[in-house]
């Protein structure tokens, strides 16, 4: 799976808790900052990847996200090593 592979993946899940339009969200944007996110949204966003990718992002890896990037570079992670 490429980067772009998963960039297309990952966006539209963080729009849908952001209530955001996919062309709206810029991966390096800070999700709290950027977009109002919160704590839940945050959970939620990193819940439905696991889901939708098959790992599973340690917590603490988890509280460390801060943009999309971050939640796309961890999947590479997982899925790519």
């Amino acid at each position: 799976m490429t980067h772009e592979e998963i960039e297309k993946k990952v966006i539209p899940i963080v729009a849908k808790y952001l209530c955001e339009d996919e062309s709206n969200i810029d991966i390096n944007a800070d999700l709290r900052n950027e977009y109002g996110a919160d704590s839940l949204d945050v959970v939620l966003i990193v819940m439905d990847v696991e889901k939708g990718f098959g790992i599973s992002i340690d917590d603490r890896v988890a509280d460390s996200i801060k943009t999309t990037k971050d939640v796309i570079d961890e999947i590479k992670r997982n899925v790519l090593d």
